[in-house]
């Protein structure tokens, strides 16, 4: 009887072609095939991405109870989506660190992403399938701790992330070539991610390092502190209609607490022996953003935003009327057509 076949590993390469992020990819690649996987890479910039227009045809036909369908046309995000959101496979992306965070062309094809969770949330809540985040950056790490931050977010939508890692000091192209730690903990990285891939997902666990304090779901540790972090509203903002937020929105902790934007879940922020200590609540670590339970949440506060908005309608017409009078708009210069 022959063995079962063993999920490909696709690699999502950000950075310029055969640049450091995408070298450590490659070498993943390396990795995962040592433990029995195909691999396949994707070169962002050999795609056409549009960025979204924020019209919100996708979330307004949710709240009229339609097929989400995304109005931009004419580029590459149909396939990129099937292969990084839907396809079962295991995904690692591989990217570079530029203004302190990932490239905006990968933030571009996240931001693309809403009309395809609404017609497929399986794929996305259904977490079947594992990922993994590489990330490069040119200098010190001071420059990148949001490496991680946008890559693990990605994963974490429609993948359970097992493995990460954060390479600095990789200014030129190749450069990470004479690293040879990081080229051995990017085969690692592959190789763990085919072995979780071919793992039932009960049992899969994450293989990366562990930061002191990090989130225990997107394992990154950027935290919100304060009593200002954003976690609800209050009667005094006069915006919202707080009865349409009941059940969806939870009110704001107070300043011992500790927030990850990324997931979503709060943490108590203690000083124990002269070092910060976050305990993480674990109601809210099974209640993540982007959890089966946290992410149509929050579809339904936007479903109750549109429909007070579908309401309105004339009267936020009206409003912006105002603002149309102004002429003071400034437009890119443009050659006259001599057709």
């Amino acid at each position: 009887m022959a063995s079962e076949e063993k999920k490909k590993v696709v690699v999502l390469s950000c950075g310029r072609p055969m640049g450091n992020s995408e070298i450590l990819g490659r070498e993943a690649c390396f990795g995962a095939e040592e433990a029995g996987a195909k691999t396949e890479i994707l070169r962002l910039y050999d795609f056409t991405i549009r960025p979204c227009t924020g019209c919100e045809a996708c979330s307004m036909t949710m709240a009229k109870g339609g097929v989400a369908k995304c109005v931009v046309k004419g580029d590459d995000a149909n396939f990129l989506m099937e292969k990084v959101c839907y396809e079962d496979c295991a995904l690692i992306i591989s990217s570079p660190v530029y203004f302190l965070s990932p490239p905006g062309y990968l933030k571009m094809l996240i931001d693309r992403f809403l009309p395809f969770i609404m017609n497929r949330p399986d794929a996305f809540f259904d977490k079947t399938r594992v990922g993994a985040s590489i990330a490069v950056g040119g200098g010190e790490p001071a420059w990148t701790p949001q490496g991680l931050f946008a890559t693990n977010m990605f994963i974490l939508y429609n993948r359970v992330l097992v493995d990460q890692m954060m390479v600095n000091f990789a200014s030129r192209p190749g450069l990470v070539t004479l690293n040879e730690k990081a080229l051995r903990r990017a085969r690692e990285l592959g190789r763990n991610v085919a072995t979780a891939a071919n793992t039932p997902i009960e049992k899969v666990r994450f293989m990366g390092e562990e930061l002191e304090n990090a989130c225990p779901v997107c394992h990154v540790n950027i935290w919100q502190i304060g009593s200002n972090v954003p976690k609800g509203v209050t009667a005094e903002s006069g915006f919202f209609d707080l009865e349409m937020l009941d059940g969806v929105m939870r009110k704001s902790p107070d300043a011992s607490q500790v927030v990850c934007p990324n997931c979503d879940i709060i943490g108590k922020l203690e000083i124990v022996g002269g070092r910060a200590k976050v305990s993480w609540n674990e109601a809210d670590v099974r209640h993540h953003r982007v959890s089966q339970a946290g992410m149509p949440e929050h579809f339904e506060l936007i479903k109750r935003i549109h429909i007070k908005a579908f309401e309105q309608a004339e009267k936020i017409t009206a409003g912006k009327g105002v603002y149309r009078s102004q002429d003071n708009l400034v437009k890119p210069p443009r050659p006259k057509s001599t057709v």
